[in-house]
């Protein structure tokens, strides 16, 4: 009995969470969607706001640009945290990375000045960068206890899609009620999740020394393709997300409803995301991503030029288009590096959108010198950009 106790007690801290996992795979895929729906909710809450900030802070709208590349740029470290978390495995990415964007969001609330909240913003960035690839990873080990390739990371990415799109409109409506201040009580609501449910996420083995090495010959053209369809895909949403509540805005629109612009393009865009695995098989990869991004900038046009009342039905459609290919870019970056599938998730999230949150600096100046709708119509020109790239060879060798 004694012998059984210590071999029992000798047991590493994780085994438990592995043995839950094991038995519940379902559950384990809701509750690491639920932790994406949260940390993705606070770390994309800034648009619906950023006319209260703005005002708050007596600065232009043309600077919405660098606040969203403020709290963007940290993105393009996920390619080094997926490094990192392939070679220490665990869960520790995951919730830490959760944790210091939930506490990021609290400091927004408390940040009065220019450089305290650029401060934060960077913080909920490099968290956020910290979380997604060891996460994604968590979620495709799931695979089993979901119908179809690509189809647990499908659902994992929804969270974070309802997340991103609801989080605008809910935030302000409890900013404008509440005041910024009391942001912190998010972040407490957040952390009370993580505490829940911290068994339910599956624990990563760390990469052996003596396993398949990092292999970078001859994949330069396919991650260079994929990278760059994938950062102009993320500028064209964080163009929309940034600059329609600020148009909407400056045509006499409340904040509340220019926030539920976002979460009309966002939130409709899980249909997108819940499709695009199954019509890229169907039809292939490079021609969802192409056909995509072409839908979109068109639609996009149009949205521009008809009467609001029309514009939303429009731009609903254009969630569609924009997120249908997120899914497949990262099970194609996680292909390219099935040897380091974290890393693979990074470069197709993370250094993507570092790129395009630095492309945002760029599309604010734009907003200052022509005004927002023109920075809008540089956006359709950047989706069928994107379009060309996804029909080239370099993204094909990517698939």
């Amino acid at each position: 009995m004694t012998r059984q106790r210590e071999e029992g007690s000798s047991r590493p801290p994780d085994a438990a969470a592995g043995d839950a996992v094991a038995s519940a795979p379902g559950r384990s895929l809701a509750a690491l969607s639920w932790l994406h729906f949260l940390n993705d909710g606070a770390a994309n809450f800034l648009p619906g706001i950023l006319p209260l900030l703005l005002v708050s802070l007596h600065r232009s709208p043309a600077l919405a640009g660098s606040l969203m590349a403020a709290l963007l740029i940290g993105q393009g470290l996920q390619p080094l945290f997926g490094l990192m978390a392939d070679r220490i495995g665990g869960r520790w990415l995951v919730m830490g990375g959760y944790l210091g964007t939930a506490i990021g969001m609290g400091l927004v609330g408390a940040s009065h000045a220019f450089l305290p909240l650029l401060f934060a913003l960077g913080l909920i960035g490099v968290a956020n960068a910290a979380f997604h690839p060891q996460a994604v990873a968590a979620a495709r080990t799931l695979e089993g206890a979901a119908a179809g390739r690509g189809r647990s990371v499908s659902v994992f990415l929804v969270g974070g899609e309802l997340g991103r799109g609801l989080s605008p409109w809910l935030v302000t409506l409890a900013v404008t009620g509440l005041g910024l201040d009391h942001l912190w009580l998010l972040s407490l609501a957040c952390v009370a999740s993580l505490l829940l449910l911290r068994g339910f996420i599956p624990v990563l083995p760390p990469h052996r020394r003596h396993g398949r090495p990092l292999a970078w010959h001859g994949k330069g053209r396919p991650v260079a393709a994929l990278v760059t369809f994938a950062a102009l895909r993320s500028l064209v949403t964080y163009s929309l997300v940034t600059f329609l509540p600020l148009l909407w805005r400056e045509e006499g629109g409340t904040v509340r409803t220019g926030a539920l612009l976002i979460a009309t393009v966002i939130v409709a865009g899980i249909a997108g995301n819940l499709s695009g695995p199954g019509l890229a098989r169907r039809f292939g990869r490079q021609p969802l991503l192409a056909g995509s991004l072409v839908a979109a900038g068109t639609l996009v046009a149009l949205a521009l030029t008809v009467p609001w009342a029309f514009a939303w039905p429009l731009l609903a459609m254009v969630g569609v288009a924009l997120f249908a290919p997120i899914a497949v870019t990262v099970v194609s970056g996680q292909d390219i590096f099935p040897e380091n599938r974290s890393l693979g998730a990074g470069l197709a999230l993370g250094a993507a959108n570092g790129l395009a949150a630095v492309a945002m600096i760029a599309l604010g100046v734009c907003a200052k010198a022509f005004g927002i709708e023109s920075a809008l119509w540089v956006t359709v020109g950047l989706a069928l950009i994107a379009a060309l790239v996804a029909g080239s060879r370099g993204l094909a060798a990517a698939g």
